[in-house]
């Protein structure tokens, strides 16, 4: 019989348990306030979050005109760079400008920073279908794109223009690349991008009607 205080090597269940707490545990307040006291400013985080962007979309587009393994890695990257540009973007808004003391930008263009990056993620979503032989998805992705400016409009306050609320429309993007890794396996290419951006456009056409509009002070 097996002593149950003898170390063993921890069980498929265990793992997603001590994941879970992890995750729990990870707040991004409390990475904001690492992120303050490391003296790593908001323009430096936003600019971080522009990069990821640009090279996501690059990704996504990428996989719209390769096959086989190749693809699969593409859009997996593109995934995780969409939700790593998704926490530098709320870390961003959480920090100063400097690092210090500085408050973070809140007027001009750069106010409208976030919801024009995640337009432009829409956008190559649609044009990653687009690759794969739809002629109707850069439609689709560019009407994303508008719906989530407007949904970000709808949350624009006096500290800046927000992001949509939860769930977020790149978090549903980023799902939407991990799903689409295992579409040859329905025997699908670019559908599985239309229908997430369909998904998408119906999240946000719920969060512009319900969502109050928060007015700059």
């Amino acid at each position: 019989m097996s002593n149950p205080n003898e170390p063993h090597a921890p069980t498929a269940v265990e793992t997603a348990q001590a994941l879970g707490r992890f995750a729990r545990g990870v707040n991004v307040r409390d990475l904001a306030r690492q992120v303050r006291i490391s003296q790593v400013g908001g323009n430096a985080l936003l600019g971080a979050g522009l990069s990821l962007t640009v090279l996501s979309a690059a990704l996504m587009l990428w996989g719209g005109i390769i096959t086989g393994g190749g693809r699969v890695v593409v859009l997996i990257l593109a995934a995780v760079l969409i939700r790593v540009r998704l926490l530098a973007v709320r870390l961003g808004g959480m920090t100063p400008a400097d690092g210090m003391n500085a408050p973070p930008p809140s007027r001009g263009l750069i106010r409208w920073l976030n919801p024009i990056e995640t337009a432009v993620l829409m956008v190559a979503a649609g044009l990653n279908a687009f690759g794969s032989g739809s002629d109707i998805a850069p439609v689709l992705g560019l009407m994303a794109g508008l719906l989530a400016l407007g949904a970000s409009a709808r949350r624009r306050s006096s500290h800046g223009v927000r992001e949509p609320s939860r769930p977020h429309p790149t978090t549903l993007l980023a799902v939407t690349c991990l799903i689409a890794t295992a579409s040859p396996l329905w025997g699908w290419r670019g559908q599985t991008m239309i229908t997430g951006l369909c998904v998408i456009s119906a999240v946000l056409v719920v969060q512009i009607v319900w969502a109050p509009r928060r007015v700059a002070g």
